[in-house]
């Protein structure tokens, strides 16, 4: 029985230059959009339901 051949190469030799370290930078930024502490990379989550801020609506 034939073996099944992989459409992609896996065993080329691959050197990484300055336009692919600024790619996968871009790629692993596009992931922290939104309200992020940069120091701790975490984003926050806010409770709408006590929004100081959110307009009342008797008025």
């Amino acid at each position: 029985m034939k073996k099944k051949s992989s459409l992609f190469r896996r065993d080329f030799d691959y050197e990484e230059d300055d336009h692919d370290r600024l790619k996968n930078l871009y790629r692993k930024n596009q992931n922290q959009h939104g309200f992020t502490n940069k120091a701790t990379l975490k984003k926050y989550e806010f409770d709408y339901e006590e929004d100081i801020y959110e307009p009342e609506k008797n008025r």
